[in-house]
């Protein structure tokens, strides 16, 4: 049951981030620009992605 509940945790807290960093990319983009990151919005869309689908993919395995 722990298991369970930590996996679950995970899924919820994987997508909600993944989901924040996919709406906010050019707003983050923009301050890693002004800040001197270098970090495309791209980057950031492209790691939002893959935390949703890795979110996604522990939900679908419960």
């Amino acid at each position: 049951m722990g298991e369970i509940a930590l996996e679950l945790a995970f899924a919820i807290a994987a997508i909600a981030l993944g989901t924040t960093l996919v709406v906010l990319r050019e707003r983050l983009g923009a301050q890693a620009r002004a800040q001197g990151h270098g970090v495309a919005p791209f980057g950031y869309l492209l790691i939002g992605v893959i935390l949703v689908a890795s979110g996604a993919f522990v939900v679908a395995n419960l």
